[in-house]
C-alpha cells in the first residue's frame, strides 16, 4: 500500500511504474495486493487520474 503511494508521490517513478505496466508488467503480483481491496482499485484509479492530467 505504501509502496504504492510512494511511486505515486513522485512523477518521474509514476512514468516508470506506468512503462512497466504498459510493457505487460503485473502491479498485482509486484505490489502482492489482493484483488478484491477496494482501497486498491481506488489508488489504481486515482493513478490514472493523475496520468491522464
Amino acid at each position: 500500500m505504501l509502496k504504492f503511494v510512494y511511486l505515486n508521490s513522485d512523477w518521474s517513478n509514476q512514468k516508470r511504474l506506468f512503462k512497466l505496466v504498459s510493457a505487460g508488467f503485473d502491479p498485482l503480483a509486484f505490489l502482492n495486493f489482493n484483488i478484491g481491496d477496494l482501497r486498491y482499485w481506488r489508488l489504481l484509479i486515482a493513478s490514472f487520474l493523475l496520468s491522464a492530467l
